[in-house]
């Protein structure tokens, strides 16, 4: 991002105020109070039942409409939910592939092209978002609560409850146009919320930078982003200054260590059904899964070590043929261990005498 561009988003986030030149007359936008926000939810309560029977379609009518055409099937959702999982995996391939510029090519390819299939199916799914009773409603509220906050150059306001639906809306339209053009991305919040300025300013005074009774959407959403990285800088574990600048490696980093806590969870939980520890336990526990998403999870709580003789006795037992236990490879590796280890000790012993 153009640090140009960086300081004016912190300036405008940290006061609050957006200042716009109207026919050299200046004009201002600042954070809603808390009595403003009240208002536009009773605005909100308005527009939606006023607009019950209106040619609006509820969010839901909708959903069915979608389903009836074809266009969004519970299908589709399930697709949506394995392309954000895809997504995931391959940002813990590209952390892992840190050292490994062969595979991290080849991961950043990848995410790319699940970002624009999810993208897709967003804009599929939400299409007919802007004909429902609920968008209406909310857009309504939103606009209202923009035109409130408006005042002049002598803090006069501009607009008010009981006349913005009549007054001419050109000053309040010029504040939405900029609005629109300054919405803030998700990689802009990051970038902010991890370098300086801001980082020093928040490593300081937290979420005392913003000094208001109530915080706008983007200063939540700045601040939810700064506790984020600092939940990253304050793990015993913390990735290194590229992960932490590279958004997809981060994520993947997060991703990886969320899955490890996961699977640590369920292996302690296993072992607290199964009534013995870790320690207690001389050979392998074996839990009887009634369906493929049990058997799914008893699987992730099995170590590298424990899936590869598992996969090694799969291949084995696809053969077809009765075999007894003491033949399968591991069981095998393990008693040609085992003698090995008495040789050696029954030798060594020898030798010492």
């Amino acid at each position: 991002m153009i640090e140009s561009k960086k300081i004016s988003i912190i300036n405008r986030l940290e006061t609050g105020i957006t200042f716009l030149n109207i026919n050299n007359c200046l004009y201002s936008m600042r954070a809603p109070t808390k009595e403003q926000k009240a208002i536009s939810d009773l605005v909100y309560r308005e527009t939606f039942e006023n607009s019950k029977y209106s040619d609006l379609m509820t969010r839901e009518q909708v959903k069915h409409l979608l389903h009836r055409k074809g266009i969004w099937i519970p299908e589709d959702d399930t697709a949506l939910e394995q392309y954000n999982k895809m997504l995931e995996n391959v940002k813990i391939e590209l952390y892992e592939s840190l050292y490994n510029e062969t595979k991290e090519k080849q991961a950043r390819k990848q995410i790319s092209a699940l970002k624009k299939a999810i993208n897709k199916k967003l804009v599929k799914k939400y299409s007919l978002d802007h004909i429902t009773l609920e968008y209406h409603a909310e857009n309504t509220r939103d606009e209202f609560l923009t035109a409130i906050t408006i005042t002049d150059s002598y803090k006069n306001p501009v607009y008010t409850y009981e006349n913005w639906a009549k007054a001419d809306n050109y000053i309040l339209q010029r504040f939405l146009n900029l609005l629109q053009s300054d919405i803030i991305s998700t990689e802009e919040y990051r970038e902010i919320a991890r370098t300086d300025p801001f980082r020093s300013k928040w490593s300081l005074l937290k979420s005392g930078v913003f000094d208001f009774e109530i915080l706008t959407p983007d200063q939540v959403a700045l601040c939810l982003y700064s506790r984020m990285y600092d939940n990253v800088y304050e793990h015993p574990e913390k990735p290194t200054e590229k992960v932490i600048a590279d958004d997809d490696m981060l994520d993947g980093w997060f991703a990886k260590q969320r899955k490890e806590i996961e699977e640590s969870k369920e292996r302690k939980e296993l072992e607290k059904v199964s009534g013995m520890s870790k320690n207690e336990r001389a050979g392998e526990l074996f839990v009887m899964a009634n369906n493929q998403n049990d058997a799914g999870k008893i699987r992730r709580t099995n170590t590298i070590d424990s899936r590869i003789k598992m996969k090694q006795r799969e291949n084995t037992l696809k053969s077809g043929s009765r075999i007894e236990e003491q033949h399968l490879p591991d069981v095998q590796q393990s008693l040609r261990a085992e003698a090995m280890k008495q040789m050696s000790e029954r030798f060594g012993t020898k030798r010492k005498g």
